[in-house]
């Protein structure tokens, strides 16, 4: 299969996402094409719509087998935790700033550290 045609891919990944099995009990354990995937989604990167399947269909996979240990490589769920952080469009890491709407005169602002402090009310001076 081709990543150059995104319309084939985005058709082959929803098939995918739709009917693998993800439950061990149906006799197919997902951690034999697991890997596959995660080389497929590496292939494509900064597509929102196939993160969002992808994660979706990991999340499906956890929740069907939640009482089986190592069902993810610890690469795996790094993978999966920082694509989910992107799609959320979380600020992470120092220096990051959240956009928020000022709730007095409804503009964007953005908002850093000491601001949420101040939202929080935590004193600052306690953690210098």
């Amino acid at each position: 299969m081709s990543t150059v045609n995104l319309q084939g891919l985005l058709k082959a990944q929803a098939y995918l996402t739709t009917f693998l099995p993800t439950d061990i009990a149906s006799g197919m354990d997902p951690r034999e094409w697991m890997p596959a995937l995660f080389r497929l989604w590496s292939m494509v990167t900064r597509s929102s719509e196939i993160d969002r399947n992808f994660l979706s269909l990991f999340a499906r996979v956890a929740c069907d087998n939640i009482a089986v240990k190592d069902m993810f490589t610890q690469a795996q769920v790094r993978t999966i935790f920082s694509t989910g952080l992107n799609v959320l469009n979380l600020p992470v890491g120092k220096g990051q700033r959240a956009k928020t709407v000022d709730p007095e005169n409804g503009t964007n602002r953005l908002i850093g550290r000491n601001d949420v402090s101040n939202i929080l009310g935590v004193d600052r001076t306690l953690y210098s």
